[in-house]
């Protein structure tokens, strides 16, 4: 009967751990922002509120043991995350890039340390986060970008419809003295012939 209980518990346990991976690789399918960090230790009410934060500003964090996101992530694209799994990890997950975001988030939980991330099927280390951190908004770099294009097309439509005037307008003058020229020429010619 021992035997029997045991064995329920295991498949159990079994059936728990494969929808845990189902979640995972779930989690790793739909994710294209994930960020690896490493908390230090701190107390259960601390890790709840770093994670209510991370919520409230539409990133979700996860925790889930070593084991299974190194069962999870073998044999995909993202094998190479694999060795951030070492040690106790959580995930920081969100649909859109807010890296931006989770940088400010992140300075403001000592308790959490970034160990890197993938962003775009991208991996990224620290380093690279903090540089892309510093780059302006796409949104920001598209106005530029538009704005120096008009510009430049602003000032050669300009110029080029400033010289076929110039064109026009020297043409005009020179067929105007060559019909006065003419004309002048002509009456002298009269005037000589009479």
């Amino acid at each position: 009967m021992a035997a029997l209980i045991s064995g329920r518990n295991c498949l159990r346990l079994i059936h728990m751990k494969n929808t845990c991976l189902r979640n995972v690789m779930t989690l790793y399918g739909i994710s294209p922002f994930m960020m690896v960090c490493q908390p230090l230790p701190m107390s259960p009410r601390t890790m709840r509120a770093r994670k209510l934060m991370f919520q409230k500003n539409g990133l979700m964090m996860y925790s889930f043991s070593n084991a299974f996101m190194r069962r999870a992530l073998e044999g995909t694209e993202r094998e190479n995350m694999i060795p951030w799994f070492i040690g106790y990890n959580v995930i920081v997950c969100c649909e859109d890039n807010k890296i931006d975001l989770f940088m400010k988030l992140v300075q403001k939980m000592p308790e959490i340390i970034p160990l890197g991330g993938l962003m775009n099927n991208k991996l990224l280390s620290r380093p690279d986060l903090e540089k892309i951190r510093k780059l302006p908004n796409i949104e920001t770099l598209r106005g530029e970008l538009v704005s120096i294009l008009s510009q430049s097309a602003g000032r050669e439509t300009h110029r080029l419809l400033g010289s076929h005037q110039q064109t026009l307008s020297t043409n005009l003058t020179q067929l105007v003295k060559q019909s006065h020229e003419d004309s002048s020429g002509k009456t002298d010619n009269d005037d000589k012939d009479e």
